[in-house]
């Protein structure tokens, strides 16, 4: 299971820490993304855009964790054994595979008080994923300034 740390220093210096405790070595590279980046989606015909350019550790549109240019940042954690998504889309949601919600969260969402007004529209579903030939299972924390 990976483990996040926030810290800020005295002079408001912030810090996000994290392992990364990935049962397979992620071969992470920093990835700079523009705003407006379209990103396919395994649930959601359409895909998404990024409304704000970040910076992350990815592979292949794949992040697990990063910053975006509003001071948000969020890292993905692994949760085995205890992270549950949904079986089916719903209409009225921002429906998601688990590897999309950083991606999202750092393209569309500007602050942790931004994110909690969203939360109860974000349908994170079941969704196998090749590199781990299984569900991704995960969980976020969420930081801003």
């Amino acid at each position: 299971m990976c483990t996040s740390i926030y810290y800020e220093t005295k002079d408001h210096t912030h810090f996000l820490a994290r392992t990364l405790d990935f049962a397979q070595e992620m071969n992470l590279t920093p990835v700079s993304v523009d705003r407006g980046h379209h990103f396919s989606s395994q649930v959601a015909p359409a895909g998404f855009d990024s409304k704000y350019s970040f910076l992350g550790a990815g592979k292949n549109d794949t992040f697990a964790d990063g910053f975006n240019e509003q001071g948000l940042a969020i890292a993905s954690l692994y949760f085995n054994e205890n992270a549950v998504y949904a079986k089916e889309t719903k209409a009225d949601a921002v429906n998601l595979a688990a590897t999309e919600v950083i991606p999202w969260v750092l393209g569309n969402i500007a602050s942790v008080t931004e994110f909690k007004q969203v939360a109860d529209q974000i349908n994170v579903c079941q969704v196998e994923n090749s590199f781990v030939q299984g569900v991704m299972p995960l969980h976020w924390i969420l930081y801003d300034r």
